[in-house]
């Protein structure tokens, strides 16, 4: 099997959704308000672990009573005949008033989560249903896998990582109380996810924090300000390449970016195969870009250094990087 392209092995997809995602406005909020969404001026207080015990504990409760009334009070969604819970929210209360500083509790796992994989069970499981019924039911085992596996990975390319919604995923095919409600499983999914995460807020905030993140563990305003600095940075790198390429004989495909300090060095000084820098150099070539082994890079500038790559590569086939400056960009 073939190297896949290097944009589908570094898919990130948070890389596509910071520069969209406007800024926090919960240092604007009033102070109450702001403390119960998660926000806090400074670092958050140690909790001893007892009260963290008594706040889950206080939390889990709360978070599952009130589902269950919401659910029996409802006479709309009593005419649906749901369960009295859909068993997966015990798995949920787990995540959401225990380890409330994971990335599997945050706002956008919980109901991003369970808004995909109730879809995907229901539509899958509307499929299998279009089978004679007694098919239909020896093929339940089948469905049910199906849809783990697809959430599982829709959930992983979105980066909502939620177990509990995997498994009301398997319930949608393999319970027939639940996939006989159909599609109005989406919308009675989404109101327990939306009652757990407001009862989280109210009783995880009273002593700890949480979330830590609504969208992206990223701020949006710095990782917009880097981009910024990243773009201006390849506009001059490219006016480097031109020039360069109009000062030589014949173009050339590769160029090195060096630091202030390399450019001082006199003409006479050069590398050789297998030599390392004290100031370090990048190199960029058609096929890779090298750079030195302490250097690190962010997300955002290894976009400005891979767009010079590839424009190197449509101006046509370029030399061998004749010196060796350590570790490629795609090893990172």
């Amino acid at each position: 099997m073939g190297h896949l392209p290097a944009w589908i092995c570094g898919f990130d997809i948070d890389r596509y959704l910071v520069p969209v995602i406007p800024a926090s406005p919960l240092s604007r909020l009033r102070y109450p308000i702001a403390h119960f969404l998660g926000y806090r001026v400074g670092p958050q207080h140690h909790v001893c672990e007892p009260l963290v015990w008594f706040w889950t504990f206080i939390g889990t409760f709360c978070g599952i009573a009130l589902i269950e009334g919401v659910y029996r009070a409802s006479a709309p969604l009593q005419s649906l005949h749901p369960p009295i819970i859909i068993g997966s929210f015990g798995a949920a209360a787990i995540l959401e008033y225990n380890t409330v500083a994971s990335p599997l509790a945050q706002p956008r796992n919980l109901i991003f989560s369970h808004a995909f994989c109730s879809v995907i069970a229901v539509g899958i499981t509307k499929l299998f249903a279009l089978l004679p019924h007694d098919r239909f039911e020896d093929l339940r085992w089948l469905a049910g896998a199906i849809i783990v596996a697809t959430c599982s990975v829709v959930m992983s390319i979105t980066k909502t990582v939620h177990p509990p919604a995997g498994a009301m995923a398997l319930l949608a095919a393999t319970s027939p109380q639940i996939s006989n409600l159909g599609w109005n499983l989406v919308p009675l999914v989404m109101i327990g996810a939306a009652l757990m995460l407001g009862n989280a807020l109210a009783i995880n905030n009273i002593q700890r924090q949480f979330p830590l993140f609504w969208m992206t563990p990223v701020d949006p305003h710095e990782a917009r300000r880097k981009l910024r600095g990243s773009a201006a940075h390849l506009e001059d790198s490219e006016n480097k390449v031109s020039s360069a390429s109009s000062s030589q004989e014949s173009p050339s495909s590769q160029v090195s970016i060096k630091n202030s300090a390399q450019e001082k060095r006199t003409s006479g000084e050069h590398h050789t195969e297998g030599s390392h820098t004290s100031n370090g150099a990048i190199c960029i070539s058609r096929n890779a870009v090298k750079m030195p082994h302490e250097f690190e890079v962010s997300d955002f500038e290894k976009e400005v250094l891979e767009s010079l790559r590839l424009r190197l590569g449509e101006e046509g086939r370029s030399r061998h990087c004749r010196t060796s400056f350590g570790t490629s960009i795609t090893d990172l």
